[in-house]
């Protein structure tokens, strides 16, 4: 194969080295910029890059490592139930930029606004989900397929305006999820249940994240309903349910099992911050139930 043209042509055994934390690939690199982007551009050059996520996956082809790119300073609306649908297996959806300059997703129009994942093997990292444009978002991310990984992203989920209902919204099929160093948000307005609702599926890996929002009293920031879970490992998460009354900052049907380890937690009452019978606190996890007070190691 050629070489590519991402970032000038540098590739080893005939495999293009992208710089910075993008992986190697064997796939095409697609480039969307909102501001200079047109859908009628080439799209596989940073000088020619499509307007739109929705166009470049069309572009991208199933099982070949295809990394989608967005520049920094991108925006893009979801208007409807997979208005950006990440279909196509093993596609790579990675925004490039810091902070607010990352790539920006916003919901407007419907409750029934999402992005969806239904193919496997999708990675999608260092986006920013802004699910505050219109009220009650059902689910601002619905995960559908197995091997799916959500890393460094930021999910704002409520403002005094609009609140999400949740954040993630997982099906069982989606075995082997893995959700990581990401930061779920909202202000200090009741209306989103949980960051993440988990229904089902075994072997996720859910760590490193910092979550703060006015969360369900009984449910805070996973909620594992409906289907027991199967060796999950909740580890390394910052979590802070702060309505009035809260006493859980994580929940998981009773016969769900696995490793819940070094979680720093603060609810606003009770001494059971965790809910999961068959669940295994392995240790380091400190809890809080008032504000400003030291944590207890449970």
């Amino acid at each position: 194969m050629g070489l590519t043209n991402f970032p000038n042509g540098i590739s080893s055994f005939g495999m293009p080295l992208p710089s910075g934390s993008i992986p190697a690939t064997t796939g095409k690199f697609w480039f969307v910029d909102s501001v200079t982007g047109s859908n009628g551009n080439r799209g596989d050059r940073s000088d020619e890059p499509l307007a739109t996520i929705v166009k470049a996956i069309t572009l991208c082809t199933a099982a070949k490592g295809d990394t989608i790119l967005c520049l920094p300073g991108h925006t893009e609306a979801v208007i409807a139930a997979g208005t950006i649908a990440l279909s196509k297996s093993s596609v790579r959806l990675i925004g490039l930029g810091t902070g607010r300059a990352r790539p920006v997703i916003t919901y407007t129009t419907a409750a029934a606004a999402s992005v969806n994942i239904s193919g496997a093997n999708v990675l999608v990292e260092n986006m920013v989900f802004s699910g505050i444009g219109v009220a009650s978002v059902t689910a601002m991310i619905n995960i559908t397929a197995a091997d799916v990984t959500v890393r460094r992203c930021e999910i704002e989920h409520a403002d005094a305006t609009n609140q999400a209902v949740l954040g993630i919204l997982t099906t069982a099929a989606a075995t082997r999820l893995t959700v990581e160093d990401c930061q779920f948000h909202g202000t200090g307005n009741a209306g989103t249940v949980a960051a993440m609702r988990i229904v089902g599926g075994n072997d996720h890996r859910i760590r490193g994240n910092t979550c703060i929002g006015d969360y369900t009293t009984t449910l805070g920031f996973i909620d594992n309903v409906t289907t027991a879970c199967r060796n999950v490992f909740i580890e390394g998460n910052k979590i802070f349910n702060r309505t009035a009354a809260s006493a859980v900052a994580m929940t998981f049907v009773a016969t769900s099992d696995g490793m819940i380890s070094r979680n720093y937690m603060q609810v606003l009452t009770g001494t059971a911050p965790i809910v999961g019978a068959n669940m295994s606190w392995v240790g380091g996890n400190y809890y809080a139930a008032t504000d400003a007070t030291a944590g207890t190691l449970i």
